[in-house]
């Protein structure tokens, strides 16, 4: 299972609590490029498990103006040593991860998980279900999104809005595919409206033709009806009003279903080519974040090719050199002029200022996963134990022992972090414009004939890689690597 590897300390690299400037997760650029910081969360920045949409600072009108959005706030479990329930000091081993957590009764656990009493608390009579609806109620509405206290409807308000508010392209995204599809669906219904007639009047004037819709024959989306040959003379009757022979009224009920399918799909497919691009695209250029700073480098070579131990700093010599030449290739002089002279490559100290921070996702093989697991089957233990289900507790117990036991089978197969393979790489760039040479000179990679036909100037010790802009930390669309 993959990994983002977050301690860079063995790669010569700043920590994420560096000056500003330093770090992936706060990038500063140089006074030149004027760019502002903004805040992001998860591994690297660009990775994390629920990143956050708050902090992010965006231009309108050429003023800064910083929003941001209410983070739900996760309790935090009393003190392993010396903590107190409801007056009662617990043992040091009583948290929901220690092994004898099942022995707390049930009020000691509502109270340790920061649930009320009613948590999984069965209903009884209409009485309490409503009480339960009303808090359910109270409790959705508190996750709605607002702004400042005001409640934002979606029907009621722009899309544009939702954006500025929750600071997140991929729920405008979302919102606006739905307002989208519900207009070309609207207009596929229109097209569909005479075939809705047709089935709400008889057809023909025999018993056995008066079947609705059956008197088109039998229809299909674009279907022309393949039985007219055999009923020639059937009969459409449109509420009354209008008599129709099949013969003639089919095809054209076909031909308008298949167009209100036709513009749907050429919507959809519209929206996902070209739409969500731009849109990404025009978020990127209003708000300043670690993507607009950082690149993915992808297909790296293995560690025979490049030692484990000085991974970092070896992509980082490839990619200054990758760097220098291609600023040298843009230079532009003027008729007359001597053209600059190569200062020759970066040293080591330069390298660490050019990029900042190198980060990798490393594949762990499933072990973080059976950890999440885990800790997944401790919340099913707490809960079954608040529910006094001793079945299912009896059940999630084996389930767990049986996880805890490959967890030590892993613990008998250790291998050092630095030595899982590296997949992909995270590279922050110091400034914005380095970062959009290295988009340009590899902007072919993502294509098989690009990636095939790489120049040897571009490789990696000999390997093709390819390279492209790191996901916006606030697109919703982006999977978390940890838990592929």
């Amino acid at each position: 299972m993959p990994f983002i590897d977050g301690d860079p300390s063995s790669y010569g690299q700043p920590q994420s609590g560096s000056m500003p400037g330093e770090s992936l997760l706060e990038p500063e650029p140089a006074p030149s490029e004027g760019a502002h910081q903004a805040g992001a969360s998860g591994e690297s920045g660009l990775a994390g498990e629920g990143a956050s949409v708050g902090g992010s600072t965006t231009r309108e009108g050429g003023e800064q103006v910083e929003s941001k959005t209410a983070q739900g706030a996760v309790a935090e479990p009393p003190e392993q040593k010396g903590a107190v329930v409801d007056g009662t000091a617990l043992p040091d081993n009583a948290l929901p991860t220690g092994p004898k957590y099942t022995e707390l009764t049930r009020e000691e656990l509502l109270i340790m998980s920061s649930r009320d009493e009613n948590y999984r608390k069965p209903i009884k009579n209409g009485a309490e279900r409503r009480k339960a609806h009303e808090r359910a109620r109270l409790k959705g509405k508190l996750a709605m999104i607002t702004d400042g206290d005001q409640l934002m409807r979606w029907n009621e308000t722009s899309v544009e809005k939702i954006a500025e508010v929750t600071q997140s392209v991929g729920l405008e995204l979302y919102f606006m595919f739905l307002r989208g599809g519900a207009f070309y669906f609207g207009l596929w219904s229109l097209l569909m409206l005479f075939l809705f007639l047709c089935c709400a009047s008889p057809s023909g004037t025999n018993a056995d033709e008066d079947q609705g819709v059956a008197g088109l024959a039998i229809f299909s989306l674009g279907s022309f009806g393949q039985t007219l040959e055999s009923s020639p003379t059937r009969t459409v009757n449109f509420l009354g009003w209008f008599t129709f022979t099949a013969k003639n009224v089919t095809p054209w009920l076909s031909v308008m279903s298949a167009a209100g399918a036709f513009l749907y799909f050429m919507y959809v497919v519209r929206f996902l080519h070209i739409k969500i691009r731009k849109e990404v695209a025009r978020v990127d250029e209003a708000a300043i974040t670690p993507a607009g700073y950082t690149l993915i480098v992808e297909n790296l070579p293995s560690f025979e090719l490049v030692p484990s131990e000085n991974y970092g700093m070896a992509l980082r010599r490839h990619l200054g050199k990758v760097l220098q030449h291609e600023k040298m290739l843009r230079v532009e002089v003027k008729e007359g002029e001597e053209p600059p002279e190569d200062e020759g490559p970066y040293d080591d100290k330069q390298l660490l200022e050019v990029f900042p921070e190198v980060h990798f996702a490393r594949d762990y093989q499933g072990s973080l996963y059976r950890k999440m697991q885990e800790a997944a089957m401790q919340v099913k233990i707490v809960e079954a134990k608040i529910d006094e289900d001793d079945a299912a507790l009896k059940k999630l117990e084996a389930q767990a022992k049986k996880l805890h036991q490959y967890d030590e089978a892993d613990e008998k197969q250790h291998i050092e972090e630095e030595d899982r393979k590296i997949f992909r790489a995270y590279v922050s760039c110091q400034r914005e414009s380095d970062k959009d040479v290295f988009e340009d000179a590899y902007r072919l990679s993502g294509t098989l004939l690009g990636y095939l036909f790489q120049s040897s100037r571009h490789r990696f010790e000999g390997k093709r890689i390819s390279v492209q802009a790191a996901p916006e930390p606030s697109n919703i669309l982006w999977e978390n690597q940890d838990c592929t």
